[in-house]
């Protein structure tokens, strides 16, 4: 990942699996959906699946510009069992 994250914390349990059908990808910014295109290109070419954009909020990838992180390029990625997110303080953020 680049930039290197500032801390890793590696969590235990199940991990995070994607699968057409039940993965779709969901922006909360409408400058995030560059970003959005170049994730389903890489899942599609990498893991042969096409996962659509999602309207829910819910679904189980999420890209998300967050105001209230400080600094424009920092970022947050969490991944659990239920899904995956990445929140950043600007779109460049959340695509990098």
């Amino acid at each position: 990942m680049i930039p290197m994250p500032n801390s890793i914390v590696q969590g235990e349990g199940m991990p995070f699996e994607i699968s057409e059908g039940r993965t779709s990808i969901y922006v909360s910014h409408p400058e995030l959906s560059f970003a959005a295109q170049q994730l389903q290109q890489i899942i599609d070419e990498e893991m042969q699946l096409e996962i659509p954009r999602s309207s829910s909020p819910d679904a189980p990838i999420q890209l998300r510009v967050d105001n209230g992180m400080e600094g424009e390029e920092h970022y947050h990625l969490e991944v659990t069992h239920e899904g995956l997110t990445i929140r950043g303080g600007s779109p460049k953020a959340v695509f990098y």
